[in-house]
């Protein structure tokens, strides 16, 4: 009897998974053909994702929270509001994939972008920046000048002061400006090709960040490489199931830290601006220049 019961389980189990993908097969189909019908400047991409989002919603709100197994009626619904965002989090990356349109806008969006800021730079910009280098060799001019050269398309020498950038950088790994490094060079060896290293260092950025931006962009460089669907490292680590746990803190979160946590996803967009001033030595001067109206890396390199 047990072991017919464990089989029983067992096909339950494969079944649910099953109406699983095929339900988010057929919403992000959806989504794809609402954005198709709704975008008309790729700079609003992101606002019509999200519109289109909650319009296909209504369709299957029901197949998302029937995989929700609390009897708990509030706990229900923090589940389904978690399960929610982390739906649509999840679309962002994986339509690059599954939406023509929306992976051609995006790729549209950045060579767009590169040659606006190419008619802005000359090479007398360049030479400032050799000066600025000659005087001061530190991790921020080199930052600066390697963006210059990106923005030029000298792409070897741009790739040649960003690794000198992160040589020199006192930081850690995990320092929100040497993410912006990183993410630099990553979008200096997608334009040439090097697809692998790219994906690598996307990847990277997305497991410290948590950033969907970040997991749209390796999915970008996958897709123009000719790879498949990539689910990032913590989303496969991630159980499908919302813990109790996870729902109380972010009860307590939104509660007893709210300011904090809107300062936290401001500092998260930031990490995609690419800096145009010097990293200051102190932490106070750090936080006002982050706030400052930097030109967005997504958008530069989108």
């Amino acid at each position: 009897m047990k072991k017919y019961y464990i089989i029983l389980c067992s096909i339950v189990v494969v079944v649910n998974l099953a109406n699983s993908q095929t339900y988010e097969t057929k919403f992000k189909t959806d989504i794809c053909a609402c954005i198709e019908e709704e975008v008309v400047n790729a700079i609003v991409l992101k606002t019509v994702l999200e519109k289109c989002f909650r319009q296909e919603l209504t369709t299957y709100a029901e197949l998302i929270d029937a995989e929700i197994d609390e009897d708990n009626i509030n706990l229900k619904y923090q589940k389904g509001q978690l399960a929610r965002r982390e739906l649509f989090k999840k679309f962002k990356y994986e339509m690059v994939y599954s939406c023509d349109f929306y992976f051609n806008t995006l790729v549209a969006r950045r060579q767009k972008t590169l040659e606006k800021n190419r008619l802005k730079t000359d090479s007398t910009s360049l030479e400032r920046l050799n000066q600025r280098v000659a005087m001061s060799p530190n991790s921020s001019s080199y930052f600066a000048r390697a963006k210059t050269q990106f923005t030029l398309r000298n792409l070897k020498a741009a790739e040649k002061d960003i690794r000198e950038s992160i040589r020199i950088h006192p930081s850690t790994d995990k320092d929100i400006y040497t993410i912006k490094e990183k993410l630099l060079l990553a979008v200096i060896l997608e334009e040439q090709k090097q697809f692998k290293e790219a994906i690598l260092i996307y990847n990277e950025a997305y497991e410290t960040t948590k950033d969907a931006d970040a997991a749209v962009l390796s999915a970008i460089a996958n897709r123009k490489s000719g790879g498949v669907n990539v689910v990032p490292i913590s989303q496969k680590n991630s159980t499908k199931s919302i813990k109790e746990k996870d729902v109380k803190r972010t009860q307590k979160k939104d509660s007893k830290s709210s300011p904090k946590k809107k300062a936290n996803r401001s500092e998260l967009r930031s990490l995609f601006n690419l800096v145009k001033k010097e990293k200051d030595t102190s932490k106070s001067k750090t936080r006002k220049r982050r706030s400052r109206g930097n030109k967005d890396i997504y958008q530069t390199i989108n």
